[in-house]
This record gives C-alpha cells, sequence and structure tokens, in this order.
C-alpha cells in the first residue's frame, strides 16, 4: 500500500512497526512510501468444557492455589503470546529503524525479548492497542510523534 507524499520520513531506510494488543501482533515494514505486511497472528484465548478453569493446584497434597470456575486465565494466554512473537521475529528482515505500539502491560515483556540489536534500533514506544487500526492511521500516528 502506498503511503501519502506528506510521511517523508519513511524514505530511504528500512523501517520496521510492530503494533501489538495483549494476544495478538502484526508487523509492517516501511519503505520508500511503501507499507507491506509482514506476518499477523492472533492467540486465541482458552476455553474450558464445563467452567473449569484449571479449578486447583495441588502439591504434596495440599491445595496450594484454588481459582473461580469463570475466572480466565490470563497468564497463559500472556505466555502463549510471549512464545509465539519471539517465534515470528525470527522472519523478520534487517532493518534500520523500529516503532512499537502496544498496551502498557505487555510493552515491558515484549521489549525485554526483543534481541539487544533491535533494542537499539527503537525510535519510539507508543502506548495503546492500536491493533485493529488501518495501516495509514498508525503511520500518521507516528509522524505526529504518538497522541
Amino acid at each position: 500500500m502506498k503511503i501519502p507524499s506528506r510521511f517523508p520520513q519513511f524514505k530511504g531506510e528500512t523501517t520496521i512497526i510492530i503494533v501489538s494488543g495483549q494476544q495478538n501482533a502484526v508487523f509492517y515494514k516501511v519503505l520508500n512510501g511503501i507499507i507491506e505486511r509482514l506476518d499477523i497472528f492472533k492467540i486465541p484465548r482458552r476455553h474450558y468444557s464445563d467452567n473449569e478453569g484449571r479449578f486447583k493446584v495441588r502439591g504434596r497434597g495440599k491445595t496450594i492455589r484454588a481459582g473461580g470456575t469463570l475466572e480466565p486465565k490470563d497468564d497463559a494466554v500472556v505466555n502463549d503470546f510471549i512464545r509465539e512473537f519471539k517465534n515470528r521475529i525470527k522472519n523478520i528482515p534487517e532493518f534500520a529503524r523500529l516503532y512499537l505500539l502496544a498496551p502498557a502491560t505487555t510493552k515491558n515483556k515484549i521489549k525485554s525479548i526483543l534481541p539487544k540489536s533491535w533494542q537499539n534500533k527503537i525510535q519510539d514506544v507508543i502506548e495503546g492497542n492500536y491493533y485493529y487500526r488501518h495501516p495509514l492511521f498508525i503511520v500518521e500516528l507516528l509522524s505526529k510523534g504518538g497522541i
């Protein structure tokens, strides 16, 4: 998709934009006025039959922890997301700059699993869940320097 000419900051150098939610992410590559989606994934919430949901955790004959039957277990979803994210970033080509858009709850986890060479290339980190936004909205947001 072509980017309007009013966004000159993406000319000459390959830029990667990572847009993440709590259980989904999309990777964009921007170069010379063209934005291209490289990869996208979503981790579905786990559904348990009969509202089981990991009710009891036991050890040495005692109950260590018990959870309510209707409580969703976000830890498992976040762990699955981080594992899948690590696998997906292996396929990203070389780049000069990196932008990260992620909610406050996951931005630090994502930054911590990025390779050191990628962390040095981060230009800006914008908090918020922009996963469902159009790529041109994201480029416009980056050109303004966030909200």
